[in-house]
């Protein structure tokens, strides 16, 4: 990308998504990458308009109120942005498991790698302590086969929680 202010119209092109919609995600992504947060005050900060802070972090609250997420547009997207159809595809599996307060969270997350970081594709909630199961794992990449369709797939890398033949034959890809 030449000049940042492609970003709205590669997002639009892309995503199908309103002018105002893809015009607040560019903002919104340009922010993130600035403050290195999520915290949406922090973002509503960062983002220059005339409109007050206020103003912006009701914008971004709104943004994500009812969204419906694609994973299937979002994971295309980003494939598009970093990877040409000829380029052989190292997917990453990992997950992660903390308690907020009584809450346990558990992620089970499929990534791209790409230049030494896994970019996240897609990924499910467990909704219990600890590893993941092989059922669990074939849904991912299930539900992840449809965004890396026509891409050549090179390896799955992960550490050993991920040891097992019976998912990995039994996945679609």
């Amino acid at each position: 990308m030449k000049n940042i202010s492609e970003l709205p119209l590669i997002l639009k092109a892309s995503l199908g998504w309103s002018k105002p919609r893809t015009e607040l995600l560019s903002h919104l992504l340009c922010a993130l990458f600035a403050v290195r947060t999520v915290n949406l005050k922090v973002i509503a900060n960062a983002i220059r308009s005339l409109a007050t802070e206020d103003s912006r972090y009701r914008q971004l609250q709104r943004f994500f109120t009812d969204f419906e997420f694609s994973y299937l547009q979002l994971g295309r997207f980003l494939l598009q942005l970093f990877f040409s159809r000829d380029d052989s595809l190292y997917l990453t599996i990992d997950r992660t498991n903390w308690q907020l307060g009584k809450c346990n969270i558990n992620i089970l997350m499929l990534g791209v790698a790409y230049k030494n970081v896994a970019i996240p594709i897609c990924w499910m909630l467990l909704n219990k302590k600890g590893n993941s199961n092989t059922q669990e794992r074939i849904e991912l990449l299930n539900k992840a086969s449809r965004i890396f369709s026509g891409y050549p797939i090179a390896g799955l890398l992960g550490d050993r929680e991920f040891i097992g033949q019976t998912w990995l034959g039994a996945a679609l890809f």
